[in-house]
């Protein structure tokens, strides 16, 4: 196919070059007609055409006598480098489809032992199945006793939380008592020396009424 591909631009390419000398005074229309060559002339004792290639290789392609000599050139480069692409092309295919025939045969055997592999993990499957089936009530009793557990150490916490509480309450208490004590025994010890007083007093009082 890209051998016919190539002949047929051969022959446009021939046929439009052909058109081209006979129709000289309409080379702008031809140069129009490669918009991936750029043509510039060159002053001197006679006109040149320099022809570069405006994608790809961007380097001086070729230098014609005149505008005709230039398109020709032009059109030969381009026809030039449709062979070498078409040649690569085909290289290329020609790569392919050794690998693609390759790849057909390991891809068999691959593909046997893929079976043979998917029948064994089906075995495996099925074992491992009836064991979670065997396994899924001890599973249960164990999520029951679990949430049981969960259950009751909220209640702990509760109660620690609770705990903590009252012991906090405890001591603000148990401080209150022991100031109250040691102002109580302030207290006392005051009573107790305003009795000794009292008492001294008395005696004193006494000694001065006896005659």
């Amino acid at each position: 196919m890209l051998l016919i591909f190539t002949a047929v631009v051969s022959v446009l390419l021939a046929g439009v070059s052909m058109v081209a000398f006979f129709a000289v005074p309409g080379m702008g229309l031809a140069m129009e007609e490669l918009p991936d060559y750029s043509f510039e002339a060159q002053a001197g004792e006679t006109i040149t055409w320099n022809v570069t290639r405006r994608l790809g290789d961007q380097g001086n392609v070729v230098s014609g006598v005149n505008a005709f000599d230039a398109v020709l050139k032009a059109r030969t480069d381009m026809q030039r480098g449709l062979q070498d692409d078409t040649n690569d092309m085909t290289g290329r295919l020609s790569t392919v489809n050794k690998q693609l025939e390759l790849f057909k045969a390991e891809q068999q055997q691959d593909v046997e032992a893929m079976t043979a592999r998917v029948t064994q993990l089906e075995s495996v499957a099925a074992e491992y199945e009836q064991q979670v089936r065997d396994k899924s009530g001890e599973f249960q009793d164990v999520s029951d006793q679990a949430r049981r557990i969960r259950d009751e150490t909220a209640r702990r916490r509760q109660d620690v939380a609770r705990l903590q509480v009252e012991l906090e309450e405890l001591r603000t208490h148990q401080f209150e008592l022991r100031e109250l004590r040691r102002t109580l025994t302030d207290q006392l010890l005051r009573i107790g020396l305003d009795n000794q007083n009292l008492q001294q007093r008395e005696d004193e009082i006494r000694q001065q009424l006896v005659p």
